[in-house]
């Protein structure tokens, strides 16, 4: 885990088929909401946006009713507070 914040937990992965280094952002799916950052951000196209280059759902450890979408984006060490 390399990050926490108020809508969900960002983990650092290695992709197995092509041994890069990504970062996965697992975020709770409201059953009653539709996620509008995964709707944006899988549109969006400019220099200054991390592209999504995969996703897939998960459900919870405690609870299997819940489901959990997981974001596969580039990996960026830094962060905006330390820039």
């Amino acid at each position: 885990m390399v990050g926490q914040g108020t809508f969900g937990v960002v983990y650092k992965a290695q992709d197995k088929e092509t041994e890069k280094i990504v970062a996965i952002k697992k975020v709770f799916q409201d059953p009653n909401y539709r996620n509008r950052e995964f709707t944006i951000v899988k549109e969006l196209n400019h220099p200054n946006n991390i592209k999504v280059s995969n996703y897939f759902f998960t459900k919870g450890e405690e609870n299997p009713d819940e489901s959990y979408l997981n974001l596969v984006m580039d990996y960026i060490p830094e962060t905006m507070y330390r820039v």
